[in-house]
């Protein structure tokens, strides 16, 4: 059991079931289909059982999504990043035509999925399931997961999402516990070492080791060396950091509601 804050600061906690929700990515559930053509769902004969366990062993494929039922804000974890999504006010006139090159995914809150959606999977296919199961919303997402349009049966636009602040965690970022001599050193992303790092664009936040906040304003050398101003002390200004000194980055973009 976790507990989180939404986008907008409310407190939720998953010990209930109601933050969760289960989101996949279609063709990746498609391309699994061809692959592996004999599996079933829910087959007891199976090691996988369920669309939750096909993604489990792709660190790319499984998301972590978290919806808050105050403001409808969306928090969602992919390996080191974060995405954090507002709900739209207003939603522009487009159908789903409009957006056909996005993404498609599908997507359950908690009670659905552990319930009708599992009932319904029962030794059925995977490509049976996405053709016939009577989902209430097909969604798009944009290429740089910036967007997420709901669309309805009849492929009229429902709801949609922006993201309002991304983030993603350096691999060797260091959480140290108690004082010393007594003190314990716990890396929690250190599984990603050597997979992933985080990825630095100008505009960015980079939290450093040593407790500044630098405001990246130009990459002296990708993935190495950066500039920028020191967002605690505006007189400082082009400061070079090094990368491994990054224990994250934060992205905060511009509200259009």
């Amino acid at each position: 059991m976790a507990h989180l804050s939404c986008p907008n600061g409310h407190g939720m906690w998953n010990g209930d079931g109601k933050p969760v929700v289960y989101a996949y990515r279609v063709k990746y559930l498609l391309e699994y289909a061809q692959q592996h053509p004999d599996f079933k769902l829910l087959d007891n004969d199976s090691a996988i059982v369920d669309f939750d366990d096909i993604v489990c062993d792709s660190s790319d494929e499984e998301l972590d999504c978290w919806y808050c039922d105050i403001c409808k804000g969306l928090t969602v974890f992919r390996n080191i990043c974060c995405f954090s999504y507002q709900r739209l006010e207003k939603l522009p006139e487009l159908t789903i035509a409009d957006v056909n090159h996005w993404e498609d995914y599908i997507a359950f809150r908690y009670k659905e999925y552990e319930g009708v959606f599992m009932d319904f999977c029962d030794g059925k296919s995977i490509t049976e399931v996405l053709n016939t199961y009577p989902f209430h919303y097909s969604y798009k997402v944009s290429q740089d997961k910036m967007m997420i349009y709901a669309f309805d049966q009849g492929g009229s636009i429902a709801f949609g999402y922006q993201c309002i602040q991304y983030s993603e965690t350096s691999p060797d970022y260091e959480m140290i516990f108690g004082e010393s001599p007594n003190e314990i050193h716990y890396k929690p992303y250190d599984f990603y070492e050597e997979k992933f790092t985080v990825n630095v664009k100008e505009g960015m936040y980079a939290y450093m080791k040593n407790g500044r906040i630098i405001h990246v304003a130009r990459i002296i050398s990708s993935g190495k060396l950066y500039e920028g101003t020191d967002v605690d002390d505006a007189s400082h200004t082009d400061i070079v950091i090094k990368h491994e000194d990054i224990s994250f980055i934060q992205r905060v973009l511009d509200k259009k509601r």
